[in-house]
């Protein structure tokens, strides 16, 4: 895998995917989705923090080496990756725009500074570590489990207790804080039953999870975001085993209508006004 580096200043749109959560309730923005184009051909791809790579196909697995190399641009910055016949099915039948053809990951952008406008759907790169002197920045660890790339991680409080790791996930768009584990669910709650718990499945790189999601009755502190109660879920099976502890998986539900920035140079991170 390789890489073009360029300046990008500008703003691109995106768009949420809403999903109600369970179905019938109203829906929620459950996913980012970004237009991207491969070798010139315009697609469409996920963007998710919660994964390490910079380019996961969506189609026929992963990229062998008998494949080939593509080049997927997207907020400035060109990035040849491999990928097989298989995962460019899509791509060679022009349907890029219907079905998503990929998730790019923090490798993507890990060599600068990300912005996600949640408020008027938009998004800019640029190749500078735009939070090393703010004032409002707080502190991020982007820490490297396995394989390229990393995950970016920032301390949460519950219930007034001591900071502790969370991992960022915009794929975890439609929530408040996960837990990612039996163990993790236990001691985000507290053993406190949920107000308005419902149950419902999700669906996770193509399966099919029962979760729960409610109010957890604690109070959270996520960055200078304080809140009274919030909207905690869990889905068994999840598959996510970080090579740490973490408190648990901050989605975007309470970060919805801010500006959300990760300096992955200087591994901080903020949110700010639209």
């Amino acid at each position: 895998m390789s890489y073009l580096l360029a300046l990008s200043l500008a703003w691109q749109p995106f768009h949420f995917v809403e999903q109600a959560l369970p179905e019938g309730t109203p829906k929620v923005p459950a996913a980012i989705i970004l237009p991207v184009k491969i070798n010139g051909v315009d697609c469409l791809a996920q963007l998710d923090t919660g994964s390490p790579s910079a380019v996961t196909w969506h189609q026929g697995g992963e990229a062998s080496d008998t494949g080939r190399d593509v080049t997927v641009e997207l907020a400035g910055r060109r990035r040849t990756v491999n990928a097989s016949a298989a995962n460019l099915a899509l791509l060679e039948q022009a349907r890029c725009t219907q079905d998503l053809i990929a998730t790019i990951g923090n490798e993507f952008f890990e060599q600068g500074t990300l912005e996600l406008d949640l408020q008027n759907a938009r998004y800019r790169w640029q190749q500078s570590p735009a939070l090393q002197a703010a004032a409002d920045a707080q502190p991020m660890r982007y820490t490297r489990w396995s394989g390229p790339g990393g995950y970016p991680l920032v301390l949460v409080r519950v219930a007034g207790g001591p900071p502790q790791p969370a991992l960022l996930d915009t794929g975890s768009a439609a929530f408040g804080v996960n837990g990612h584990s039996a163990e993790a669910w236990q001691a985000l709650t507290g053993g406190m039953q949920l107000l308005d718990e419902r149950r419902f499945s999700a669906n996770a790189w193509g399966r099919s999870l029962p979760c729960v999601m409610g109010t957890v009755p604690r109070t959270l502190e996520i960055g200078e975001v304080r809140l009274p109660a919030f909207l905690g879920g869990h889905c068994e099976g999840l598959g996510f085993s970080p090579n740490e502890p973490l408190a648990g998986v901050v989605g975007l539900h309470h970060l919805l209508g801010k500006v959300l920035v990760i300096d992955y140079v200087s591994q901080r991170w903020a949110l700010r006004p639209p």
